[in-house]
């Protein structure tokens, strides 16, 4: 997809850097192995069931992974809002457009710090003028890059503003202002979907513990599902309906502004 090529790019060249596989990765590969071991046993009652862990990781870590992106994505777009905010606020008070986005980069180091996507971007863009490179064509490059749909609009506002001569400060302040005000939609949106979340969390978890109360409060009762062919058939399209249930429930909670 589209909108992860600039995750997957820094996501990549982090772990060439440190040589290590990211934490949460071995964390989500953990969690989606116990997942299916405990899939295998209500299910199945097989440890050949197990195989179906070939099946689930690599579509849980794609899953995971993408939302991990969609995070840095939000997280990237604040960065350059208020990146927005305080080069514009270097222009009023006097300082060149070049000038003004250098002063915005020690301000955002302040604020994030060196490692974050956007102040680690900013400080190339700024090597890069410093050998006649165009803020401008830096900015245009960054927005390719990225693929988010505010930070284009403003890399061809901003292009075409200073080629023409217009009111870069007010071409800053404005789209400062409308990427605050979608960073400010989707925060709210998050918060009112939390404790939704928290009860789509609990009713996924219901139906696997049903069959495990059933399976310890009365031995054998469930004995006829498992290994015959009828049964094994039947667990099959239970379990089928239950993943189909959890994607529905997780694309009903996918808000995007």
């Amino acid at each position: 997809m589209k909108h992860l090529i600039f995750c997957t790019k820094q996501r990549r060249g982090k772990e060439s850097r440190s040589g290590v596989i990211r934490r949460e990765t071995v964390f989500d590969c953990l969690k989606a192995f116990v997942v299916t071991t405990a899939a295998a046993y209500l299910f199945y009652d097989s440890p050949w069931a197990l195989l179906l862990a070939g099946l689930i990781l690599p579509v849980y870590a794609r899953k995971k992974n993408g939302e991990r992106c969609l995070k840095e994505r939000r997280s990237l777009e604040k960065q350059f809002q208020d990146g927005l905010y305080s080069a514009a606020a270097a222009l009023e008070a006097g300082y060149s457009v070049e000038r003004a986005w250098i002063e915005a980069e020690k301000d955002l180091e302040q604020l994030y710090g060196k490692e974050e996507i956007f102040v680690k971007k900013l400080h190339q863009m700024n090597q890069k003028i410093t050998v006649n490179e165009t803020i401008e064509r830096q900015i245009l490059q960054f927005a390719v890059e990225t693929d988010i749909d505010s930070i284009q609009s403003f890399a061809e506002i901003f292009s075409f503003a200073k080629r023409s001569g217009g009111n870069l400060t007010e071409v800053m302040k404005q789209a400062s202002g409308k990427i605050r005000q979608s960073v400010q939609v989707q925060e709210e949106i998050q918060m009112m979907l939390t404790a939704r979340k928290l009860e789509q969390n609990i009713m996924s978890i219901m139906p696997l513990g049903i069959v495990l109360y059933v399976r310890f409060g009365s031995p054998g009762y469930l004995d006829p599902l498992y290994h015959t062919a009828s049964g094994i058939a039947v667990m099959t399209g239970c379990l089928g309906v239950y993943i189909g249930a959890l994607l529905w429930a997780d694309r009903i909670m996918r808000i995007t502004v």
